[in-house]
């Protein structure tokens, strides 16, 4: 059966973009909170190296409604974006053992005062939803 993930931001609009050295995609960011007041930074979610049953599935950006609508993309997660796994790079592939890494990178706001401590208050949510 395929399956997707939806990865949901729990600290939407605390995602800091104008004084973080990230070059990236800017919807790609999820929020790490705030600090008195001021956002903290942001971070990314990128899939990496996914196997089924030792069998390499790659990362489709899918459509809810158009199983047939899953296209490869970069492993970059947007926020609230829904991803599956297809074996030919177009469609959701049924998996039955999933396995990957799930690569998480932070950029803190260079302004930020750090001589007080900062807690990281990052959070998001992955659904699995069954296609």
């Amino acid at each position: 059966m395929p399956v997707a993930l939806r990865f949901i931001d729990n600290r939407v609009g605390t995602a800091e973009l104008s004084n973080v050295p990230y070059s990236g995609l800017t919807g790609a960011a999820f929020g790490l909170g705030t600090s008195g007041g001021k956002k903290i930074g942001l971070y990314t979610v990128k899939l990496l190296d996914f196997t089924d049953g030792g069998k390499k599935v790659i990362p489709a950006l899918f459509q809810l409604g158009n199983e047939a609508d899953a296209i490869v993309f970069n492993g970059i997660v947007n926020p609230n974006q829904t991803v599956t796994w297809s074996s030919t790079g177009f469609g959701a592939t049924p998996v039955q053992k999933v396995k990957g890494q799930i690569e998480v990178n932070a950029w803190l706001d260079k302004t930020l005062d750090l001589k007080t401590e900062v807690q990281l208050d990052g959070s998001a949510t992955i659904e699995v939803l069954y296609l």
